[in-house]
Order: structure tokens, then C-alpha cells, then sequence
């Protein structure tokens, strides 16, 4: 069956929780390899091409990421892998090929999958949408665990486990609880694991405030209650340290979320040592480097 395994039950209270998406079945892609024209020839890109034969998620279960480029989706997967590999070699105490990982917030599998791949290390991961974690389960290595989280800051794992923990395009969506969140991962970091962890910074702000995040802003300003979404707003810089532009909908992913540099080292280096901050260094996203000590 190629339908997730999951129930149309779904009660007031949970909505606000998880997401459950539709139960349709999966239509997948095939693997990497069969795009292999769109993809660099560079020889280590081509070999990890080759170790992956998984499928690849359709464009609409990979949140529309990259449209019809499906190689490209790929591929951002696989560099991401390789830098948080380079921020591992340069900042942890482990060795990167057999650590333990955990990614929150893992979509369907677009980084989990080369972690799987490509080294020996053992892999865990989680979503919010039951669909995402349920192509991951059915699609990806089995050894490979996946399981669905809720917006609230607990996850099911042992304290002091992991050596590398990561979240893509989380943090850049939570508000009231994201330091709730910061203490939960610290509590699964190993000393001298790293957390890498993407955000929406003045850095982020200042390139973009009148590209993708005006375009984003503008056609819900009648919906977002704490900013006038308007052309003064996007001539000056960030409005408050922690910025968030929220809309109430029914989904769970209803807000974007802006942090200072100099927030994240003040109020994220309570839980874990912020070691390095990288411009750009995920897409558009700023990359923070963060250790246990």
C-alpha cells in the first residue's frame, strides 16, 4: 500500500499539536540517479548519487521545495549534510561518519536521507506533519527512526545521547515555545555535541526585507495584528530583537520568525555555547553552530 498509515480522527485540541495532512496515496519519483543530467559532475556528488536508490518525494511532499527541479532538492540535501559535517569536524569532540543524529522537523527526509546513505552514523529524526514522517518510515533505510512530534517541547528520547543535533526552517517558525525547545535539545546533546540549527536574522532581513519576505507579508497584512505591513516597514531594519509576523489560520504554520544575533548568543547561550553564526549558510538562512560543553 502506498497510502500513509494514519486516521482521519483528529480532535479540536490536537489540531493546534500536529498536522496530519491528507491520507492520499504517494506518488513518488524515482531515484536520484534517473535525473542524473541535472545533476554537477562533480565525482563525490556522482558516487552518493549512486549509493541512494530510494525514491524521491514528489513535489507536493516535499512541501513544494525546488518545484520541478528534483534533482536540485536532492542535492541541497546532500550539501547541507556536508556542512554540518564541516561544522562537526571544526567544533565537535566525535567522529562524524558513526555519530549519533538527530534532525527536528526532517520533512521527508530531504537531509536524513544522505545521513543514511552516505555514513555509518545512527539516525533518528521527527516532524510535525504525520505525512512527512510516514514517507520517511515507508521510503527511506530502515534503520532510519522516525516518529511524529507535536508543537509542544518534549521528545521521547534518552538526555545526553546525541552528538549532532540539527532543525532546517524551525526555529525560523516558533514563537512562544522556542526556548522550551532550545532546553529539550540541550537535554539530548552529548557534551561535546554541536546543534546546527538555521534561522531568520538583521542579516536575513537586510538582503531579503524587499524580495521573498515582502512578497510573503504583503498579501496577509490585513491578518498579521502586531505590524503595519507597509513601506516604512520594509525601509528600516529588523523592528524588535525576536520578530514575529503571525496570521491566524487554521494550520499549524502560521508564523515567520526573525532573531538578532545578538539574542540568539545571549538567550541561546544559556543552554548551549554559540560557537559560530554563518551568513547565508543555508540558502537564505542563517546558519548558528552551537555546542554542548
Amino acid at each position: 500500500m502506498n497510502k500513509p498509515v494514519m486516521s482521519s480522527f483528529q480532535t479540536a485540541s490536537m489540531t493546534g499539536l500536529l498536522i496530519k495532512d491528507d491520507r492520499s496515496e504517494f506518488e513518488n519519483l524515482p531515484a536520484v540517479n534517473w535525473f542524473s543530467r541535472d545533476l554537477p559532475s562533480d565525482l563525490d556528488i556522482r558516487k552518493a548519487a549512486t549509493r541512494d536508490a530510494a525514491p524521491l518525494p514528489q513535489t507536493k511532499d516535499r512541501e513544494f521545495y525546488h518545484g520541478d527541479a528534483h534533482a536540485a532538492w536532492w542535492l541541497s540535501g546532500f550539501q547541507d549534510m556536508r556542512s554540518i559535517e564541516a561544522a562537526a569536524k571544526k567544533h565537535g569532540t566525535f567522529a562524524f561518519e558513526d555519530c549519533r543524529y538527530f534532525e527536528l522537523g526532517c520533512a521527508s527526509g530531504r537531509v536524513v536521507r544522505h545521513m543514511a546513505h552516505q555514513t555509518n552514523a545512527e539516525v533518528w529524526c521527527s516532524d510535525i506533519n504525520l505525512r512527512h514522517t510516514e514517507w520517511v518510515r515507508k521510503y527511506l533505510p530502515s534503520n532510519i527512526r522516525t516518529f511524529n512530534n507535536a508543537a509542544f517541547p518534549y521528545l521521547p528520547l534518552e538526555s545526553n545521547y546525541f552528538d549532532i543535533v540539527s532543525a532546517f526552517s524551525v526555529f525560523t517558525h516558533i514563537d512562544d515555545l522556542e526556548l522550551m525547545w532550545m532546553a529539550e535539545l540541550a537535554r539530548v546533546l552529548a557534551p561535546g555535541g554541536i546543534a546546527y540549527l538555521t534561522v531568520q536574522t538583521e542579516n536575513t532581513w537586510e538582503q531579503y526585507r524587499n524580495q521573498w519576505i515582502r512578497d510573503n507579508l504583503e498579501p496577509m497584512a490585513g491578518a498579521i495584528p502586531d505590524f503595519a505591513i507597509n513601506a516604512e516597514l520594509f525601509e528600516g531594519p529588523l523592528p524588535q530583537e525576536k520578530t514575529v509576523f503571525w496570521w491566524q489560520t487554521r494550520e499549524i504554520y502560521n508564523s515567520t520568525v526573525f532573531h538578532t544575533t545578538k539574542y540568539i548568543e545571549r538567550e541561546w547561550g544559556r543552554f548551549l555555547k554559540v560557537k559560530e553564526i554563518i551568513p547565508n549558510g543555508s540558502t537564505y538562512q542563517d546558519v548558528v553552530i552551537l555546542r554542548k560543553e
